[in-house]
């Protein structure tokens, strides 16, 4: 996704706030079968890692290794911004403006580490 610098969040308190927020993360990872993405919860615990829980049966848990690389994303709010919000005056004068989102979105970059507790199976990044 295109980020002007200027909207890039770099306070790391605030990106931990949206994912505690928003923690319904979505986890791509490329497998053998192509690309996998699953919408996983996932919670900061420690030192920044991420935990997550992944049923038996699902289709990441059977595909990822440990050490695989995955990409998780976290969406925030987000909203369409008509162009009717635009001065009608900037259409007269020529100035199109189309329409655009205002969105707040996190994508982590990380490596798995598979647990086999029976009981709480979890996909720690």
């Amino acid at each position: 996704m295109y980020l002007p610098s200027h909207f890039e969040e770099t306070d790391p308190s605030q990106i931990y706030e949206l994912i505690d927020t928003f923690p319904l993360a979505i986890l791509v990872a490329q497998t053998e079968q192509g690309l996998v993405a699953n919408h996983i919860p996932l919670m900061l615990q420690g030192n920044h890692e991420m935990f997550g829980h992944l049923a038996l049966n699902n289709d990441l848990r059977q595909l990822l290794p440990s050490g695989q690389e995955i990409i998780a994303i976290f969406r925030g709010e987000d909203a369409y911004i008509s162009p009717n919000w635009y001065p009608r005056s900037l259409f007269i004068t020529g100035m199109y403006r189309p329409g655009t989102t205002r969105s707040c979105t996190f994508m982590a970059r990380s490596t798995t580490k598979m647990m086999t507790n029976p009981s709480w199976p979890l996909l720690v990044s």
